[in-house]
């Protein structure tokens, strides 16, 4: 049987303006719509949370995309057709996930094609109501490697959020005022240095802070001895999973078990990023 590689990202998703846990989001929406959660329309695809159920601490669940447009196949006799659905019916992309309560963290099976976690951010916000951020965890060590090294560019974009939550600072009030006065959703801060030099020491801090923001994304270093930048949230905490396939996908069981096992291996960066205060595991 042929196993397939599918690389593991892993996030700890913020609700609402007081940065509450996924967990109780997940067991109201269980509660009101049980296993299967409604399918909604984001940008022209609709997407579903399926499978969901609870395991002693932690939930599990498969995030997909449905789609309506078949594409064609070519038959064995080389001759292309149309693949025909019913009314009603939809093909499904999708991947699976886990959320530990304790820790609040989320384990994702990555898989572009069913929309990925940015996706399922959207879904989770318009399905509760309230924002839903799922940043994802960074690898300290890479982070911490671009940033002893001299930089001559920093650039970041951000979002404006509906609300400020307690972890914004100060100084972004002004600056979301300004964007909801003139309707603007979107903006970008860029820090140069002069001509062959480089930024200050004290930028290590600055990014270090953008990286914890609301809305902050596509934050850019781009050193002094480099002419391409460099993307730090590309550079992510992950693993990779091998499992076998059964038809399409692999058995659901046997991806949680492997998004277990990635969560094991990972234990110790995971530990030192949680800001929970939570007791450890036994």
């Amino acid at each position: 049987m042929a196993k397939r590689k599918y690389q593991v990202r892993f996030a700890r998703p913020v609700v609402g303006r007081f940065a509450g846990s996924l967990s109780s989001v997940l067991g109201a929406l269980h509660t009101t719509h049980g296993q299967h959660l409604p399918a909604i329309d984001l940008s022209g695809d609709r997407y579903q949370v399926r499978d969901l159920h609870k395991v002693g601490r932690v939930w599990k669940g498969t995030f997909g995309k449905l789609r309506d447009d078949a594409p064609h196949l070519v038959t064995s006799a080389d001759v292309e057709k149309e693949l025909e659905l019913e009314d009603g019916d939809r093909l499904l992309e999708k991947c699976h996930f886990l959320h530990r309560e304790l820790g609040n963290l989320l384990v994702w099976q990555l898989n572009r094609a069913s929309g990925g976690m940015s996706r399922f951010e959207d879904y989770m916000s318009q399905l509760h109501g309230e924002p839903v951020l799922v940043p994802p965890i960074t690898n300290e060590g890479r982070i911490e490697e671009i940033m002893n090294r001299s930089i001559y560019e920093v650039s970041y974009s951000f979002d404006r959020p509906p609300s400020l939550d307690a972890r914004s600072p100060k100084w972004n009030q002004d600056q979301f005022n300004t964007m909801k006065q003139i309707d603007a959703g979107f903006a970008r801060f860029d820090f140069r240095a002069e001509r062959g030099g480089k930024l200050s020491t004290k930028v290590k801090a600055m990014v270090r802070e953008a990286l914890r923001l609301q809305g902050v994304e596509k934050i850019r270093v781009r050193l002094t001895d480099e002419s391409d930048p460099i993307e730090l949230f590309a550079a992510p905490l992950k693993d990779k999973i091998h499992v076998e396939q059964f038809g399409r996908y692999p058995r659901a069981a046997d991806v949680f078990s492997e998004l277990e096992d990635a969560y094991e291996r990972n234990r110790a960066a995971l530990a030192a990023d949680d800001t929970t205060n939570l007791e450890p595991e036994d």
